[in-house]
C-alpha cells in the first residue's frame, strides 16, 4: 500500500466529512455515527485505488448512495470523483464513464424516492450533470497530458540510448581501424626487421616506419581515450583526410607492398578539389581497412586503390592480387565497420573476388561539391593514377606518383 494512497484516502475522508457536517448544520441538523461511518467507509477503497480502480469506483458509489438514502445531504460525491479520476488515469476509462453515469443515476433515483421536488429540474440535473462532466474530461485532459509527457520522456531517453550506441559504434570503429592497421605494418616491419642483419641501412628505416606507426596510433589512442573519460570534446574529425592515402601507401609500400594510387574525376582536378570531411574521414578508413586485409590475409604483393569523385558521389575501390574469397565473408569487426561507415553516409560497399583472381573492395558514398570553405572540408592532393613509392608522407607528383 503507497503512503501516497493513504494520504488520498485520509484527505478525502476528512474533507467529505467536513463538507457534509458544514452542511447539515445549515439545514439545522445534524450527522450521526452511521453517516459518519458511510463517508468513511466511501473513501477507505481509495487504499488500493492503483490495483483494480473499476472495483475501487463501484466500492465508493456504495456507501455514497446509502448515505444519501438515509436522508443525509452534503458533498458525499467526492470519494467517487477521486475514484473516477484514478479509474481514468490507469486505463480503466470506460469504466469510470459508465459507473459515474449509473452512481448519478442511482443517486437521482434515490431523491425521487425520497420524494424531493426538485430533482427532476433542469437546474438539479443539469448541475450535476456538468459536474459529472466537469471531472471526467478533466481527468482525460490529465490523463492525456501525463502520457503525452510520458511518450515525450521515452523519445527523449531513446534519443539519448540511440546517441549512446552511435558513439559506442564510431569509438569501438576508430579503435579497430587505429590498432589494426598499425599492428599489422608493425608486424610486418618487425618481421622485415629480422632479416636485415646485414643491411644496417635498411633495418634503421624499417624501425624508424615502426616508431612512426606506434606514435601515431598512440596519438590517436589517446584522443580517443580522452573522449571517452570525458577530458575532451569529440572531435568533428577524429581521423586522417584525403591527404593521408599518399602516407597510406607509402606505408603500405614499407611493408613490402606494390600500391598503384589512381584518383580520377575531380580528384584528377588542378587546382585540388575538397571532399567533405565526413566523406573524407570514412573513404579513408575504408581503404585503410581494405589495405591492412590485403597486408595481413590475401598474400599479395600488390594492391590498386581507385579513387573516383564524379558528379555527386565517390566511387572507390581496393584491389589485389592476392588468394581471394572463395565465399561471402565473415562480418567480423573490420567488414562490419567498413560497411557502417559507407552505410551511415547512405552508400553502399561490397566485398568479394576478382575475376582474374584476388580481392575487390568497392564502396560508394554521395559527395556534393559545396565550392565553399566553411563546411570543414578535407584537402585532396592532383594527380591521376600513379605507382605509390618512396617515403612516407612526402607528397605526390604531377603525375599522380607518390614520392
Amino acid at each position: 500500500m503507497q503512503r501516497k494512497n493513504v494520504l488520498v484516502a485520509a484527505a478525502t475522508a476528512v474533507v467529505q466529512a467536513a463538507g457534509c457536517t458544514m452542511v447539515a448544520r445549515m439545514d439545522g441538523s445534524g450527522l450521526d455515527v452511521v453517516a459518519y461511518a458511510l463517508l468513511v467507509a466511501s473513501a477507505v477503497p481509495l487504499l488500493w485505488r492503483d490495483r483494480g480502480p473499476g472495483l475501487v469506483l463501484v466500492a465508493t458509489i456504495v456507501p455514497m448512495i446509502v448515505y444519501f438514502a438515509l436522508g443525509n445531504e452534503g458533498p458525499a460525491f467526492l470519494a467517487m470523483a477521486v475514484g473516477m479520476v484514478s479509474a481514468v488515469w490507469r486505463g480503466e476509462r470506460r469504466w469510470a464513464w459508465l459507473l459515474g453515469a449509473a452512481g448519478l443515476a442511482a443517486y437521482v433515483a434515490v431523491e425521487l424516492v425520497l420524494g424531493t421536488d426538485t430533482v427532476l429540474s433542469a437546474g438539479f440535473l443539469g448541475g450535476h450533470v456538468g459536474w459529472l462532466l466537469v471531472v471526467l474530461l478533466g481527468a482525460e485532459f490529465g490523463r492525456a497530458r501525463r502520457e503525452r509527457q510520458a511518450e515525450q520522456w521515452r523519445q527523449h531517453l531513446e534519443e539519448q540510448r540511440r546517441r549512446a550506441s552511435d558513439e559506442r559504434l564510431a569509438i569501438a570503429r576508430e579503435l579497430h581501424d587505429v590498432v589494426a592497421h598499425s599492428i599489422s605494418v608493425i608486424n610486418v616491419q618487425a618481421g622485415i626487421a629480422l632479416h636485415l642483419r646485414s643491411d644496417v641501412d635498411r633495418a634503421f628505416d624499417t624501425l624508424g616506419t615502426i616508431r612512426q606507426v606506434s606514435a601515431e596510433a598512440l596519438g590517436e589512442l589517446k584522443q580517443t581515450l580522452g573522449v571517452l573519460r570525458g577530458d575532451t570534446d569529440p572531435p568533428r574529425l577524429p581521423a586522417p583526410d584525403m591527404r593521408a592515402f599518399d602516407d597510406l601507401a607509402a606505408q603500405a609500400e614499407s611493408s613490402g607492398l606494390d600500391v598503384e594510387l589512381a584518383r580520377s574525376g575531380l580528384l584528377a582536378a588542378d587546382p585540388p578539389a575538397r571532399l567533405p570531411s565526413t566523406v573524407a574521414h570514412a573513404a579513408y578508413r575504408v581503404v585503410q581497412e581494405a589495405v591492412t586485409n590485403a597486408i595481413r590475409h590475401s598474400g599479395s604483393s600488390s594492391v590498386r586503390i581507385e579513387l573516383d569523385w564524379s558528379g555527386d558521389r565517390l566511387d572507390l575501390a581496393v584491389l589485389d592480387r592476392g588468394s581471394g574469397v572463395d565465399v561471402a565473408p565473415v562480418a567480423g569487426n573490420g567488414m562490419r565497420g567498413m560497411r557502417e561507415r559507407v552505410q551511415v553516409l547512405g552508400g553502399e560497399l561490397s566485398v568479394g573476388p576478382r575475376a582474374g583472381g584476388g580481392c575487390a573492395v568497392r564502396a560508394w558514398v554521395p559527395a556534393t561539391r559545396t565550392g565553399t570553405d566553411d563546411d570543414r572540408e578535407a584537402d585532396v592532393g592532383a594527380g591521376g593514377a600513379g605507382r605509390a613509392g618512396g617515403r612516407q608522407g612526402s607528397g605526390v607528383d604531377g603525375d599522380g606518383r607518390v614520392r
